[in-house]
């Protein structure tokens, strides 16, 4: 059961990792100085990272 859990919490931080990034996504600014450092990058890969975990402890479980 808490496979199940954990798997469930996966697909959703992974669900919203990608809903993040296409909505907004990182783009590099106009006069070429350097990226545009979004906080939705890096909530984006936090949720991949949490993702990711998840589903390795769901599948070890």
């Amino acid at each position: 059961m808490l496979a199940y859990t954990i798997g469930a919490v996966a697909a959703a931080a992974l669900a919203a990792s990608v809903y993040i990034s296409v909505k907004r996504p990182f783009r590099f600014k106009d006069n070429g100085s350097g990226p545009d450092h979004r906080p939705s990058a890096a909530v984006a890969g936090g949720l991949m990272t949490v993702a990711l975990l998840g589903f390795v402890l769901a599948f070890r479980l």
